[in-house]
């Protein structure tokens, strides 16, 4: 249930590294990826995508196959720190933001706002704020963009069951925004979590 998003995007991407590489995205309900930069966006669009459209790219066939036999119902995309310090670039969280079938909502966005955001801070924090908070009551595959949060746990045996989140506050340290753990951890049901938090 753990995958980092070097090996997901390679898998359905075909590299011959992992050709035989299976997710076994029957029994996952909830995805978490952890990061909020372009491949964390890349990695839930092809979690929540319909295949159909997926079908009409260039993914791998053996990747293709596997994603059909897709359960999954929610991606939570979880960033350590606030919105306006993601990584997104506007062009691809605006057509994240538009795809056919998936609720797409956003939490924490309050946090960590510069007093003079620049202009692609500006943009990004726009996209965002019009997207609402997450739905009661879903229809359809969601992702949900959750700030200021950070995984402290994995849960299961034989593979994952269900992370430990705690909320994040933030901290100015000269030019930098730190995320500081703040409360208690909140339990979450999971069977995939994606690490796309860079390669170091």
């Amino acid at each position: 249930g753990g995958w980092t998003a070097w090996d997901l995007v390679s898998w359905y991407n075909g590299h011959p590294d992992l050709s035989d590489a299976v997710l076994d995205l029957s029994s996952v309900r909830r995805g978490v990826v952890v990061g909020s930069g372009n491949v964390s966006l890349d990695v839930a669009r092809i979690l929540c995508s319909p295949v159909e459209r997926l079908a009409s790219t260039d993914i791998s066939d053996r990747a293709l196959r596997q994603l059909r036999a897709s359960a999954v119902e929610e991606v939570l995309v979880l960033g350590r720190r606030g919105a306006a310090q993601g990584s997104f670039t506007p062009p691809e969280l605006r057509e994240f933001c538009s795809l056919d079938g998936v609720t797409v909502s956003a939490e924490g966005l309050e946090a960590g706002r510069p007093t003079e955001p620049d202009a692609t801070q500006v943009r990004l924090l726009s996209l965002l704020d019009g997207l609402g908070p997450r739905p009661t009551a879903p229809c359809g595959r969601q992702v949900a963009f959750r700030f200021c949060s950070s995984v402290v746990r994995f849960e299961g045996q034989e593979r994952l069951e269900a992370v430990q989140i705690i909320g994040n506050r933030l901290e100015q340290q000269g030019e930098r925004v730190v995320a500081r753990p703040t409360g208690s951890p909140e339990r979450l049901s999971a069977e995939l979590v994606v690490q796309a938090i860079g390669y170091k």
